[in-house]
């Protein structure tokens, strides 16, 4: 049994979140305010939050969750006028995802480098400029100032190459979950075809 006290803003957040938990192979078992129960499951599972508009155990509303069990899904909550629906899900490709997000990290990282090293390379020859345009001006701006602007890009530059830095750390951590993950399915696995085995 597991208790997460959470907020959130919209039901499409919160159905994402669920969805999080579901591939963990959590089962929603109540809700009660901000406070979500689960219980481990065997298989992953995909939520679907549904809203009435009058009591949910009105017959027509009766009807309407039947019609979602005949599809394939289970009334797991209720809360108020919220309908809180699961479904068995396939097991979601984490090595998969991880791969695809760290290409993506790698691609934008690489581009904020770039842009950095860019921005300080345009800044360091305005500053070299300044010795001879000393007194130059054009429109107002001498080129102590444009020297001086080009700073900004050069210092976002690098806060966001430090940030995706930090995602990629994250990410490191990530990868070691999910070796951990298909280690425990593999061998959960094993077990049941052990079982079999032995059963015959």
């Amino acid at each position: 049994m597991k208790s997460v006290f959470k907020l959130f803003f919209g039901y499409m957040d919160l159905e994402k979140w669920l969805n999080k938990q579901g591939e963990k192979c959590l089962l929603l078992t109540n809700v009660s305010d901000s406070k979500y129960t689960f219980t481990k499951c065997e298989a992953p599972v995909r939520y679907f939050i549904d809203h009435t508009d009058d009591s949910p155990y009105t017959d027509a509303n009766g009807e309407y969750i039947h019609g979602k069990m005949a599809e394939g899904y289970e009334l797991v909550c209720i809360n108020g006028r919220n309908l809180f629906f699961a479904a068995p899900t396939e097991k979601p490709d984490y090595s998969q995802r991880y791969k695809n997000m760290l290409s993506h990290i790698r691609l934008v990282l690489l581009s904020v480098f770039s842009l950095f090293v860019i921005s300080m390379s345009v800044m360091i020859y305005e500053m070299k400029q300044i010795a001879i345009l000393e007194h130059a001006v054009f429109e107002g701006i001498t080129p102590r100032t444009v020297a001086y602007l080009l700073i900004l890009p050069a210092a976002l530059s690098l806060g966001a190459t430090v940030i995706y830095f930090m995602e990629m750390l994250s990410l490191s951590k990530t990868r070691k979950e999910v070796v951990k993950i298909e280690q425990l399915s593999k061998a959960t696995e094993q077990d049941q075809t052990e079982g079999d085995s032995a059963g015959v």
